[in-house]
């Protein structure tokens, strides 16, 4: 399949690109090899039947499991102030 030189001036425009005369020429040869390259792909016998078995589930890869955390009294152990059971920070918008 030949592209002529309106159908490519048509896909630039499509495109919103701009491009010289040599250059339309030098695209037209592409256009031409890259069809080509597609009727080869097209055409090509090929068995997308084949099923690959998974190894390992997501949980077997992830080793980021979640441990047991402190409790609410030993995180506030160390807290200078203490309120509710959280934390007391001064107020410091007005």
């Amino acid at each position: 399949m030949s592209f002529s030189k309106k159908e490519i001036k048509h896909l630039a425009d499509l495109s919103a690109l701009t491009f010289s005369d040599e250059e339309i020429a030098s695209f037209a040869d592409e256009f031409e090899v890259i069809t080509q390259f597609v009727s080869q792909i097209q055409n090509a016998k090929i068995d997308t039947t084949i099923k690959y078995e998974k190894t390992k589930t997501i949980e077997q890869l992830r080793d980021d499991v979640a441990k047991p955390g402190f409790s609410n009294e030993e995180v506030l152990l160390n807290a200078p102030e203490k309120a509710k059971g959280a934390f007391k920070v001064p107020i410091v918008v007005e």
